[in-house]
């Protein structure tokens, strides 16, 4: 069962989405508010008709609806007194496989004959009329409401299959397992981990010693002398409908005693585990042993609360579940690397670019070395790329004296990279067409510098900002020699030493070999005194690029 195509109309941030899947595992990523949520939802809401464990139709609200097509619901209504009444389309398809012959039809948007699922919310004719007589009110009147935005109370919802068959979800093959990183709820999976697995282990007589056990705890409690002298004591209060009122226990069904059991992880009950242990539980269930039929896996950021190593074996869990389709949303580098970025789909101003043209090669880098902040670069506005922590330091040093806020603040994100990688983020860059800032040491070798990043020195998305004299290798001769030139050295010796040696006793050669030494030492002081001292021109060429 894999998902091939999603269609989204008018639902929230999606107005016109048509998403070609082609992946067993597809990674959605984005800024906040980009739709990574809404598209599970969405997918989610066509499979089951619910939304947060609720039938849809008790949930309908305006804003369900796109902002661009509520609004111009309300601007028709304002000038014209009538407007169209928009549609939530959602469409889900499916690969033609034999077994959902009976789902399969061109009743689709797409005119596509394969098997899926459609859901429409939309304005319900029977209503028509009401709705009609209330256009005509002009203001709050004693006849009735006027309509001032999408009047959600007429609509309703259909779900069919794309053969044109109403849908009954309990005979429903398409099979949705959502587990929300975000959430703390008691899952389904565990009730139904508790039922398939006690159910399997153990032996008809087993389960009919508990349950005997568990009716004579209920029979104790009804006989039990504390509830008989509440009953006699309030004999006279208790009376509805002039009839005599007790409190008793109700009888029980023969798999009642189920509902009183619950999982305990090294004896702490399931609710009072942490967050990010209840997930993976929650997660190794949906994968494993509670959905061993076949179904779509959707995973809303899993990595939420979870230690480096967990990480891991989060990874390890959704990688079990390799025979079946996996929807994850995520912000964490670390998954979108280990899962492969060829699975990688950006998300943004209501549509959704899939990622797949980055190199075999790329991709099992990332894979092997997942810890590389590939996503930042990705979501930035405007990625910078540094060598190393001293780099970082002095640009966002740099970027204050010259802008007077920190680079983050502007949405400029600086990014270490090991000068073995730059190319491979420039990669990943190149895929969204990402502007990319590139600050790197020029190791006094111009022809090796053009030989390294031969391909990318010309892109037009790139600009690499290099120390232009090549005596000066590295970071701390181009900030000492900027200094010596502008004659602030003294001020620069003043912050590397803070205040505590005379400048007329260092030289630029002694101090150079001290920054050498003290890389990111010197380079925090500089961050933190904010004083008067020069920059190399490379790096204020760079803050000037930036946004």
């Amino acid at each position: 069962m894999n998902i091939e195509r999603i269609v989204v109309s008018n639902y929230k941030i999606y107005q016109s989405l048509n998403f070609s899947i082609q992946n067993e595992n597809n990674i959605f990523v984005g800024d906040n508010g980009s739709g990574k949520t809404t598209l599970l939802e969405s997918i989610y809401l066509a499979l089951t008709g619910r939304i947060d464990g609720q039938n849809a139709e008790r949930l309908l609200t305006p804003d369900m609806f796109s902002n661009d097509i509520r609004a111009e619901y309300i601007n028709q209504l304002k000038s014209t007194g009538k407007a169209s009444l928009p549609k939530i389309i959602i469409e889900i398809y499916f690969k033609d496989e034999d077994e959902y012959a009976l789902q399969k039809g061109t009743e689709n948007s797409q005119n596509i004959d394969c098997p899926g699922i459609r859901f429409e919310c939309s304005f319900d004719t029977q209503y028509g009329k009401e709705y009609q007589n209330r256009l005509e009110i002009t203001d709050d009147e004693e006849a009735g409401f006027q309509v001032l935005d999408i009047p959600i109370e007429y609509y309703s919802i259909k779900r069919t299959y794309f053969s044109g068959q109403s849908v009954i979800q309990r005979s429903n093959p398409f099979k949705v397992f959502f587990v929300d990183g975000t959430r703390k709820s008691y899952s389904s999976y565990i009730g139904k981990y508790i039922y398939s697995t006690i159910g399997s282990l153990l032996s008809d007589n087993e389960s009919s010693q508990i349950r005997t056990v568990y009716e004579n705890i209920r029979q104790n409690l009804k006989q039990h002398s504390i509830l008989k002298k509440f009953n006699e004591d309030n004999q006279e209060n208790l009376h509805l409908a002039g009839k005599n009122v007790a409190l008793t226990v109700r009888e029980s069904l023969p798999d009642d005693w189920l509902q009183e059991i619950t999982v305990s992880v090294d004896d702490f009950p399931f609710n009072n585990i942490g967050f990010g242990l209840q997930k993976m539980i929650e997660l190794e269930l949906a994968v494993g042993k509670s959905a061993d039929q076949p179904g779509i896996l959707l995973f809303e950021e899993p990595e939420n609360n979870l230690s480096y190593p967990n990480m891991s074996k989060l990874i390890n869990i959704l990688e079990q579940g390799s025979n079946k389709q996996k929807f994850i949303s995520t912000h964490s580098s670390f998954v979108a690397n280990k899962l492969g970025l060829d699975n990688l789909a950006l998300c943004g101003g209501g549509n959704i670019e899939a990622l797949t043209a980055l190199s075999k090669d790329d991709i099992e880098y990332f894979k092997r070395l997942p810890g590389y902040n590939t996503l930042r670069v990705l979501l930035s506005s405007c990625p910078v790329l540094v060598e190393g922590p001293t780099d970082e330091l002095l640009f966002n040093a740099a970027y204050i004296h010259e802008r007077k806020k920190l680079p983050i603040e502007n949405g400029v994100d600086v990014i270490v990279v090991d000068s073995l990688a730059f190319k491979r983020y420039l990669d990943v860059a190149k895929l969204i067409e990402k502007k990319v800032i590139v600050i790197t040491d020029n190791d006094g070798d111009e022809e090796a510098l053009g030989r390294k990043y031969a391909g990318y020195l010309d892109d037009p998305l790139f600009s690499f900002y290099v120390e232009s004299n090549h005596s000066l290798k590295t970071i701390e001769p181009s900030m000492v020699n900027a200094n010596v030139v502008n004659g602030t050295l003294p001020e620069l010796i003043s912050v590397v030493f803070e205040g505590k040696k005379d400048s007329d006793t260092i030289t630029a050669d002694t101090l150079e070999k001290y920054m050498t030494a003290h890389k990111s030492l010197w380079s925090m002081r500089v961050l933190e005194a904010n004083a008067a001292i020069s920059y190399p021109a490379n790096i204020i060429q760079a803050v000037e690029a930036c946004i």
